[in-house]
């Protein structure tokens, strides 16, 4: 099994809280059939209704897939079975678990890369993309950026494109955690996005304050991948774990327990 490699001990991570912690899992979603179809087989009804509504076969399998995994990590951490599950939708259509505890979850995924975080009692947002050349950066950037951002990145002479894509998995992961999407207002807070700054938020709504009670993490979970995490309150113990491959998780000696730790920062 792939194992996560130790970024940061506990001890050095400002503010840590020894009871509160985040789990990170990378996972590939091009799976072989017999793969996809076990993790189909653990859908509820109206998952598997909404995965035959897709017309792109492709589009089909990766829900099936994403979704079946989501199932297989979440039941390891709350004790039931993947099929058992409820999986509903929040006030704002962010997912969440039915009366499962203090368990939290998020997902994202990008081609063929999904990102799963997993946490105790802290209500998380995270986001992928596959860092690739975009002809309407320009305009993406200044229809939905902080003019600051926009500054910024257009003050950039080369890699222009991964600022571009910190800055978007940055605020996707705040207006997910909050559970707002683009209602949020993508133009309404800033994040970092220059080569060599801590990811972090600068202000929200021209507050100062109001971004220091949030935590920005970066992440590259895989080669041409970028992504980030967002929880507000006390740092936590980000673990992150290495990419894995779905069929791993279907493995009957799979535990939580074989990843080494690797936190993030």
């Amino acid at each position: 099994m792939p194992e996560r490699i130790l970024l940061a001990p506990p001890e050095q991570v400002a503010g840590y809280d020894e009871l509160k912690w985040i789990d990170v899992w990378p996972v590939w979603l091009n799976a072989a059939e017999p793969v996809r179809i076990h993790f189909r087989d653990l859908l509820s009804a109206g998952e598997a209704g909404r995965a035959d509504r897709y017309v792109d076969v492709a589009a089909r399998r990766t829900f099936e897939v994403s979704r079946g995994v989501l199932r297989r990590l979440l039941s390891r951490y709350v004790g039931d079975e993947p099929q058992a599950l409820e999986l509903t939708e929040g006030p704002r259509g962010k997912p969440v678990l039915r009366r499962t505890g203090s368990i939290r979850f998020n997902l994202s995924h990008s081609h063929d890369l999904a990102l799963y975080a997993i946490a105790d009692g802290v209500e998380v947002g995270v986001d992928l993309e596959k860092v690739r050349p975009l002809a309407d950066l320009d305009a993406v950037t200044r229809r939905f950026f902080h003019p600051q951002e926009t500054a910024e990145l257009m003050s950039l002479d080369t890699r222009q494109v991964e600022a571009f894509f910190r800055c978007w998995t940055r605020k996707e992961a705040y207006v997910k955690a909050i559970g707002d999407g683009l209602a949020a207002g993508f133009d309404r807070f800033q994040v970092s996005l220059l080569p060599g700054q801590a990811a972090r938020m600068a202000h929200i709504e021209q507050n100062a304050g109001a971004a220091e009670l949030w935590n920005l993490h970066h992440l590259e979970p895989a080669a041409d991948y970028v992504g980030a995490l967002a929880y507000a309150g006390t740092q936590c113990a980000v673990r992150v774990y290495a990419p894995a491959a779905a069929g791993e998780l279907l493995r009957d000696d799979f535990t939580l327990r074989e990843r080494g730790d690797l936190f993030a920062q």
